[in-house]
């Protein structure tokens, strides 16, 4: 390293030396020179002041010198360590209020950041879907839920993201590829979890997506599993569908044909397979009637019969 101390004493003296004579050659150079001289470094064992720049905790009167930051948002001639006050163990800073506790924020051009360590200093706040802890990590200040347990910077109003940041609510479901296999999530109140789409075999209601989702084996209104086997496992599906065969569900009124014998789903004990009626058959509504049709063909009738015509309703075909 260049002894710029001596350097500057000669330099001073011959400054001193013509200060009541006309400026010479000699000391006008002497005058430059000085002014291109580098500033005297701080030195190990030179007392600062909070909030100026130290090497050490020996510069500083409280023994701590954190950083301030390397980010390349914020003036490169301001980065570096400073000395901070007794109270504080996360990020140096410029000045007053000589630092800030870990985890705090601040704004600088506009730009968030954040102390996120006495040794790494105020970093740049994160973008929606990495890793937090705290809303103060993120550009957005949300801290959501994400996949499983963990939590990472959601969009500001959301209470889950997906690992892209995708922002989505209690209840909402979204299809997201983990592992290189996409299946749908769910946003729960303290996790984003795995979830299956209707039709999908399932063992209780919360493992099904939707925002009221049921999980039912097909049965009939008389409690009777419509099927057997693999077909009557229970089934994810919604309160406007029945669950069906395998990976199907059908909507509300639709009818299956099975084994010659027409049933029809309905609300009634839940969604549930009724068995139809044909014409002239009995009826109290006409979700019991094949036709969809149940009324007096006379005056004369006491009971409302299944008419041969009507709407019918449309058939999902044979089970």
């Amino acid at each position: 390293m260049h002894d710029t101390v001596g350097w500057r004493r000669l330099a001073t003296a011959a400054i001193r030396r013509s200060w009541r004579k006309p400026l010479g050659v000699a000391a006008l150079f002497a005058i430059v020179f000085v002014s291109l001289l580098p500033a005297k470094p701080v030195e190990a064992n030179t007392p600062v002041q909070p909030g100026q720049k130290c090497l050490m905790g020996a510069n500083c009167p409280a023994g701590k010198c954190l950083m301030y930051t390397t980010s390349p948002a914020i003036p490169s001639a301001t980065h570096g360590t400073y000395c901070a006050a007794s109270n504080n163990d996360g990020c140096g800073m410029p000045g007053q209020p000589y630092g800030k506790p870990r985890m705090t924020p601040i704004w600088v051009g506009g730009k968030k950041h954040y102390c996120e360590s006495n040794l790494t200093g105020f970093v740049p706040a994160k973008a929606n879907g990495t890793f937090c802890s705290t809303g103060n990590m993120c550009a957005s200040d949300n801290c959501g839920r994400t996949l499983g347990t963990e939590r990472a910077c959601a969009p500001a109003g959301f209470a889950c993201v997906t690992p892209n940041g995708v922002g989505f609510n209690l209840n909402e479901t979204r299809s997201i590829t983990v592992n290189n296999t996409t299946g749908l999530y769910r946003c729960d109140a303290s996790a984003v979890v795995p979830v299956s789409s209707a039709g999908s075999e399932c063992q209780n209601a919360s493992q099904c997506a939707g925002a009221n989702p049921q999980c039912s084996t097909p049965t009939k209104t008389d409690g009777v599993a419509i099927f057997t086997g693999a077909l009557g496992a229970r089934r994810c599906h919604s309160t406007s569908t029945c669950p069906w065969t395998n990976g199907a569900v059908a909507n509300m009124q639709k009818k299956i044909d099975l084994g010659g014998t027409e049933y029809r789903c309905v609300s009634q004990g839940g969604q549930r397979w009724l068995r139809q009626k044909g014409a002239g058959q009995v009826c109290t509504s006409n979700s019991e009637c094949s036709s969809y049709n149940c009324t007096f063909t006379n005056t004369s009738q006491v009971d409302r019969k299944c008419s041969a015509t009507g709407p019918g309703a449309p058939s999902i075909g044979a089970a």
